[in-house]
């Protein structure tokens, strides 16, 4: 029987000695419990370590995660720079670090700044300005992880 297949419900996870337990329970057989071990390894990585990624935008975009699952960068606008307006082909959630700046999803433009929260919906226009005297951060999660490009308009 496979232990990571889709009809597996992780149900709980006990730490031991730099391992993981995990306690899987199929979803068709209750009664069913599989125990399996995983290593568990902590990875670290500086921002500004990392190398800024191409993007047609020309601003600062650094990757903070890229899996088959998700993706996520955190770019960094100066005074003045901003985002051309496109579509992603997913959902997009952002996440103001530092500063303050205008984004536009859709029709709707708002003025945000740190400690928010945006939504951006796949398939709708989207862009962000910076306004502003400072520089303006932001985390950038796309879930799913893309399979097609996003667009330029």
């Amino acid at each position: 029987m496979d232990d990571t297949g889709s009809n597996m419900l992780l149900r709980e996870v006990c730490r031991n000695a730099g391992k993981s337990k995990f306690l899987l329970q199929q979803l068709n057989e209750p009664d069913v419990l599989i125990y399996t071990d995983w290593t568990v390894r902590v990875i670290t990585r500086k921002m500004s370590e990392q190398i800024p990624a191409d993007n047609p935008h020309g601003v600062d975009v650094r990757r903070v995660y890229d899996s088959e699952y998700a993706l996520s960068s955190v770019i960094t606008m100066k005074p003045g720079e901003k985002l051309i307006r496109h579509i992603t082909p997913v959902d997009v959630f952002f996440y103001v670090l530092e500063g303050s700046g205008t984004v536009e999803v859709g029709e709707e433009k708002k003025t945000v700044s740190t400690d928010t929260v945006i939504e951006s919906p796949a398939g709708i226009p989207h862009c962000w300005y910076n306004e502003s005297t400072k520089d303006l951060r932001v985390l950038v999660v796309k879930v799913p992880r893309p399979t097609s490009k996003t667009q330029l308009l």
